[in-house]
């Protein structure tokens, strides 16, 4: 069984956690990354998914997920729904997958 560690805006930590988060994380706070990699203490990540703003310059989702898949144990995988950073950690793999209508 997968279990779901997300981050959201505060009004939408009990939404989170109604379609199956176990837990939630304060994207915006300063600290997420850390959090997010003690989160994964003694777990396997199984990848994670980044969506986020899609402004040039602007991939802080795709860099915080990156750098916590990076430094946690198991698949060293993100997919984005965002622009792809120029450098990735070494190990780990990505796809971005981008539509404009």
């Amino acid at each position: 069984m997968y279990g779901v560690i997300t981050s959201a805006s505060p009004k939408n930590f009990e939404y989170a956690k109604k379609l199956g988060a176990s837990q939630v994380f304060e994207y915006n706070s300063e600290t997420i990354v850390d959090k997010l990699i003690s989160a994964f203490k003694d777990k396997n990540c199984d990848g994670a998914l980044a969506i986020g703003a899609v402004f040039p310059g602007n991939n802080a989702a795709a860099e915080s997920c990156l750098e916590v898949v990076d430094k946690s144990e198991g698949d060293k995988f993100v997919a984005m729904a965002t622009t792809m950073p120029k450098k990735l950690p070494s190990g780990v793999g990505a796809s971005s997958s981008l539509t404009a209508t």
